[in-house]
């Protein structure tokens, strides 16, 4: 084993410290700029190579002991050896970075990314769950399908009473399932006969299966919501649309007051249930049809907005044309991926659109994941 000594320079997505080694980049999880670091290259490529962290020589100043005693085994989290304010900061810089070095934006042309946060511990509402033949349950570990299994006290970011619902155990054969809080307490499981999660959000109430997807952050879900309304502006008869609808999540907030709003969504069982929530929130605006966004029907042109929230791999090519071809009056991007979300604005910035606004809204503390939300404007 060839040992060799790196100093950590900065954080870049996915988890990583950055070092140079012979003048080659190496990348190495669960390290901080600051670092004094002993690694193992465990995979050289010609321009980079990512290593293993033997030994902390240096610490950063950032350092802290984490909350967990899987971190660094488990792969749910990232930055628990890191304080928050840390991870904040190296999370807004790689959300910026990734605009310069993707979508070409030079400082003049970001504008100062407002941060917003909450508790940094305890806040998933819902988690899938690795169940093995032995019963233990746990996570994966880092880009493995081995299991870590839990702590006695249970995963420091799962909301407590998922944690007591794994200890009272009761969860029959093995491989993935999932758990989920609502707004009524009561802790669903994919395995049970009843797996519907009642979920309540700025005065609207939201039920869905557990299989649909939700914003996990039970401290930041209205804080996200009122970040995406104030850059949508949709008033009163306006018009918009939202890709990547959900159960409704964005559409039944933007068309309570009156906006007029399609949700679009690829899953139909979510969009039944984004049906069956207007109706219990009597909101008569907001209808929904289930389509991919490649297929939908062309926008109206020049309406107040369109709200996408694609996954990861962003936008396609196609829905990036289709919603220029369409000219709203503004563009609010959900993004969970900021490699993908500057590639995304690049190619909006070809049609005239320009970030005006921008939200860092920490909606996965301690993990790699970065979530923004933005106002692009012509």
């Amino acid at each position: 084993m060839e040992r060799s000594v790196i100093t950590i320079a900065k954080c870049v997505y996915g988890g990583y410290g950055l070092g140079f080694l012979g003048g080659r980049a190496v990348f190495i999880p669960y390290t901080l700029p600051g670092d004094i670091v002993a690694v193992e290259i465990t995979d050289s490529k010609k321009s980079h190579a990512f290593g293993r962290m033997l030994e902390i020589i240096t610490p950063s100043p950032s350092r802290r002991q984490p909350e967990c005693p899987n971190f660094s085994r488990c792969g749910g989290c990232d930055y628990l050896h890191a304080d928050y304010a840390t991870e904040l900061e190296i999370k807004s810089s790689i959300a910026a970075e990734n605009l310069k070095r993707i979508a070409k934006l030079s400082d003049s042309q970001i504008p100062e990314i407002t941060c917003v946060h909450g508790p940094r511990l305890h806040y998933r509402s819902h988690a899938r769950i690795q169940r093995d033949s032995a019963g233990h349950t746990g996570f994966f570990a880092r880009a493995s399908n081995t299991l870590v299994p839990l702590p006695a006290e249970g995963c420091v970011l799962l909301d407590e009473r998922i944690t007591q619902r794994l200890n009272a155990g009761a969860f029959p054969g093995n491989g993935e399932f999932r758990l989920a809080v609502g707004a009524d307490g009561r802790v669903a499981a994919s395995v049970d006969e009843n797996t519907v999660v009642r979920e309540t959000e700025n005065g609207l109430a939201f039920e869905r299966d557990i299989d649909c997807f939700f914003q996990a952050n039970r401290f930041l879900r209205t804080s996200m919501l009122n970040a995406a309304a104030a850059y949508a502006g949709a008033g009163p008869d306006d018009e918009f649309i939202d890709i990547g609808c959900g159960v409704g999540f964005f559409t039944l907030h933007l068309a309570k007051n009156g906006a007029r709003g399609t949700g679009v969504d690829i899953d139909r069982k979510s969009i039944m249930w984004a049906n069956r929530n207007a109706a219990t929130n009597t909101i008569p605006t907001a209808v929904f049809t289930a389509a991919p966004s490649s297929s939908m029907q062309a926008p109206k042109k020049g309406m107040r907005a369109i709200i996408v929230d694609p996954p990861r791999a962003g936008l396609t090519k196609s829905t990036l044309a289709m919603i220029a071809a369409a000219e709203p009056e503004r563009i609010v991007y959900v993004s969970c991926d900021p490699s993908t979300f500057a590639r995304d604005t690049r190619l909006f910035g070809a049609d005239g659109y320009r970030i005006r606004e921008i939200t860092f809204i920490d909606m996965f503390p301690a993990t790699q994941h970065i979530e923004v939300i933005a106002l692009l404007q012509r």
